[in-house]
């Protein structure tokens, strides 16, 4: 089995905006040192600059829970179907929705067909994510590869049918005909 351990390291403030160095240390039986900065302009707007593309993958993990922590745990969450943990009995629907729809089962089932390169970059973007968690939150969620992989899923699948809604409730009622007009 693989360990792989990620560390971050200095922050420097510059004139004109924040720039944070990070290093990546990745155990696959040697250690590779990838240093990630993440550079914020006057606007707060990350710019990530990176080694490899797991270290950019690291810092846009890194950067994005910085700037949206709620609505990241928000997302994990309702992506695994947990939502009522955060907003209570309210959300006992969408959970249900959520794991009727097995986003996280698929997508277990989905890593492990994967290809490595791009579960190397899964496993930094979360370890990014996973390290701006600790330095905010003095209990962060445990957050794995394939938390991802089901917000990912849920994501697209929310699109899809947040999309067919508004299509239902534009059109009063379902048609049709719509099948058949193209054609003719």
């Amino acid at each position: 089995m693989v360990s792989n351990t990620y560390r971050t390291a200095k922050v420097y403030l510059t004139k004109i905006g924040v720039k944070t160095t990070t290093l990546i240390g990745l155990l696959s039986g040697v250690l590779v040192a990838e240093e990630v900065t993440i550079y914020r302009d006057g606007w707060g707007v990350p710019h990530i600059h990176g080694d490899t593309d797991r270290a950019v993958a690291y810092g846009y993990g890194y950067a994005q829970t910085q700037d949206r922590l709620d609505a990241v745990l928000r997302n994990y969450a309702q992506a695994s179907g947990r939502l009522a943990l955060i907003d209570g009995p309210d959300a006992v629907t969408s959970d249900f929705q959520q794991r009727l729809w097995r986003h996280a089962e698929i997508a277990q089932k989905t890593y492990a067909q994967t290809p490595e390169d791009t579960r190397q970059w899964v496993a930094a973007f979360t370890a990014g994510v996973r390290a701006a968690l600790t330095e905010i939150r003095r209990d962060p969620l445990q957050i794995g590869e394939t938390d991802a992989l089901t917000l990912a899923r849920f994501l697209f699948w929310r699109a899809a049918v947040d999309q067919l809604d508004a299509e239902y409730r534009q059109s009063g009622s379902p048609r049709r005909d719509n099948g058949i007009l193209w054609a003719v």
